[in-house]
């Protein structure tokens, strides 16, 4: 999605938005892999990736979209079926 920096509000210090009449967290990938805060992140625009995580949505707020793919998530299978997400 691409969101107006002036729809991210603040819920107890956590980032958010509202998605079709819900609240949905964002993280911000940079600070989720320990990379440096980018300075003019946050102005004008927001590309966020919206998941579900343990059944919720959560958007991921990355710096840009590159080159969109789709893609199909299956459950694990075999030994690696006992893994849960964060």
């Amino acid at each position: 999605l691409r969101v107006p920096a002036d729809r991210v509000f603040t819920i107890k210090q956590q980032e958010a938005i509202v998605l079709r009449d819900r609240v949905v967290p964002l993280h911000r990938m940079r600070r989720l892999l320990g990379l440096p805060s980018d300075p003019s992140s946050g102005q004008g625009e927001l590309a966020v990736l919206v998941v579900r995580a343990l059944g919720e949505p959560v958007g991921l707020v990355i710096d840009a979209f590159d080159v969109g793919m789709e893609t199909i998530v299956k459950p694990l299978e075999g030994v690696l079926s006992g893994l849960r997400a964060l």
